[in-house]
């Protein structure tokens, strides 16, 4: 199976413009090269993909616990309890630490 298929530069336009000019502009001539530049994309593209599932795992049980939070009383019966407190506010507060971390990290 192939890794690279033909690519329309044309439809890329201004990104492939800009990786052309970086790419001249810090001597990545070779092979080798530009396969470590793509290294490192690929590695930093895999560390946001985690984040991201982290983060949309961490929304699914707030907005789980956040429902029982509203409706925390069903046919007379305790939905929640202190402990599922807690863990609601740990889980918003992960999730906002997270959040920010990312807003803060600088572009590589």
């Amino acid at each position: 199976m192939r890794e690279y298929a033909e690519r329309d530069i044309l439809k890329q336009g201004n990104h492939y413009m800009r990786h052309v000019a970086a790419m001249t502009t810090e001597g990545l001539y070779s092979k080798s090269d530009i396969a470590a530049e793509l290294a490192h994309r690929d590695i930093e593209i895999e560390r946001l993909k985690l984040v991201i599932q982290e983060a949309e795992a961490n929304t699914k049980d707030a907005q789980r616990y956040r429902w029982l939070r509203e409706h925390g009383r069903y046919s007379g019966k305790v939905l929640v309890d202190h402990a599922d407190m807690g863990r609601v506010l740990r889980i918003e507060k992960q999730l906002d630490e997270i959040i920010d971390a990312e807003m803060q990290r600088p572009n590589t």
